[in-house]
């Protein structure tokens, strides 16, 4: 085991350890994406570690969201085809697919914003029928959309406090909150900057941040790590991560990385508007023993 002060001056990600001086660790080939972690090394620069405080549960649920044979069309065209889905807490659930493979339209239904045309949703168990099972729906899930809306000559504290009053949230306990927040998910150094002036992974995680402020038990996220750089993306990811094990919250993300599908505890891929594989990361591993990625996997599952 390396010795401490090496350590501290070395960058660990969820796959990979990079360090300027070398260290008693098993050796993995590159990926290019590691030539901005050395860089940021060079510079001596590391990234921020996050510390959650956990937050006990008292309730649990076999599934806490889902679907089963859910089915949508457009125009005769089928969107979605006998779909199944289930979400539970503490897990994160990687929403994998090519363009048009129907992971958005599956994420409005679960959310409650596009009806299905048959099957059912599920929440905490049980079927979801009629508006105030909807509306319990809604009240539970924080949502991050790939282009989320945000006013941006408001500051970042500004539109939080604009978000949270929309949640119902009481003013004192929203301000305490927002303080928080800002500090755990690190970058309460930009709370007082105008949106339009926050670089894109600040942005990126006062998304998080609003949809976190009315304390959901599910977070659906609509590729939230486009167009973000790869730090942001890693300490992303880390968020994510304490999140799922330090709140137990039940985590839907939908992501073009293929890498990104490796940080996930399951996946569930989607062609043409079925489901094909919903397996854990280690399972698929096991059927695919000569694949050296979910890559590579996902490549094969396409091309047979």
């Amino acid at each position: 085991e390396p010795s401490s002060d090496k350590m501290e001056a070395a960058i660990r990600t969820e796959h990979f350890t990079y360090s300027l001086t070398p260290l008693s660790l098993n050796h993995k080939a590159p990926h290019l994406e590691s030539v901005f972690f050395i860089e940021r090394l060079k510079k001596g620069k590391n990234i921020p570690v996050i510390h959650l405080e956990e937050k006990s549960t008292a309730e649990t649920y076999e599934t806490i969201l889902g679907a089963k044979r859910v089915t949508k069309k457009f125009n005769g065209f089928s969107a979605l085809e006998d779909v199944d889905i289930s979400l539970k807490q503490g897990e994160i659930t990687g929403l994998i697919g090519a363009n048009g493979a129907g992971k958005t339209t599956l994420m409005k239904i679960l959310l409650g914003l596009l009806p299905n045309d048959s099957g059912e949703l599920i929440l905490f168990d049980q079927p979801i029928e009629g508006a105030s099972q909807r509306n319990r729906l809604k009240s539970k899930i924080g949502y991050v959309s790939q282009n989320f809306a945000l006013y941006k000559n408001m500051t970042i504290r500004e539109n939080l406090l604009y978000f949270g009053t929309l949640y119902g949230i009481e003013k004192a306990a929203l301000h305490k909150k927002i303080t928080e927040y800002a500090s755990l998910l690190n970058f309460e150094h930009w709370i007082d900057a105008f949106a339009i002036d926050v670089p894109m992974g600040i942005k990126q995680r006062f998304s998080l941040c609003a949809a976190l402020l009315h304390e959901p038990m599910i977070l659906i996220l609509d590729e939230p790590t486009s167009g973000v750089d790869v730090v942001a993306r890693e300490l992303f990811w880390q968020i994510l991560h304490q999140i799922k094990v330090k709140w137990n919250i039940a985590i839907l993300i939908s992501t073009h990385y293929m890498g990104e599908a490796e940080f996930c505890d399951k996946v569930v891929v989607l062609k043409d508007g079925r489901k094909i594989v919903d397996e854990t990361i280690t399972d698929l591993f096991e059927q695919y023993p000569k694949m050296q990625s979910f890559e590579e996997i996902f490549l094969g599952l396409h091309t047979s």
